[in-house]
């Protein structure tokens, strides 16, 4: 899931209690993400360059694990418990420290190319607590998991490359 407009990206209401996001870009509106009175799992998404908020979190009891809040007005804006987030990165330090939450710099490869340079501090940060990654891909169709832990944000850092050896 690629969203990139003006307004809310993604608004989760009583209407969208169960919903799980994962593996979503959510990029270039106003608030990337809406939650009020519900209790949706968001995981690995990069939530970035928003110029309201990352998430706007009004009530409910979102889950939210292994995503990156980079860039927004407010990364995060309304008081999330601190069981709710856990392994993300935010720029602007919220829950640092915390839940192996860090406020790292993700490293992107480029203006609006979200996916995670080989020197990222969110590479192999994240949890595999979840049984859904073992055989999932991430929004570029590679596998999640990669090098024994799964990445921040919507897209795995590539294993593949070149190699240079020299005798």
């Amino acid at each position: 899931m690629i969203l990139d407009h003006n307004g809310v990206g993604i608004r989760i209401d009583t209407t969208g209690t169960n919903l799980i996001i994962r593996n979503a870009l959510i990029t270039g509106g106003g608030t990337g993400l809406w939650v009020s009175n519900a209790s949706p799992v968001i995981e690995s998404c990069t939530i970035a360059t928003n110029t309201a908020n990352g998430l706007d979190y009004v009530s409910g009891s979102p889950t939210i694990r292994n995503c990156i809040f980079w860039d927004n007005g407010d990364d995060l804006l309304g008081s999330l418990g601190p069981g709710m987030i856990s392994y993300c990165d935010t720029r602007d330090g919220d829950f640092s420290g915390q839940n192996g939450c860090i406020s790292a710099n993700p490293r992107f490869k480029g203006v609006n190319n979200f996916r995670l340079d080989r020197s990222s501090p969110c590479a192999n940060a994240g949890t595999n607590i979840r049984s859904w990654m073992t055989t999932a891909v991430d929004l570029a169709g590679r596998r999640r998991i990669q090098t024994g832990r799964v990445d921040l944000g919507a897209y795995e850092m590539s294993s593949s490359g070149t190699a240079l050896v020299r005798r």
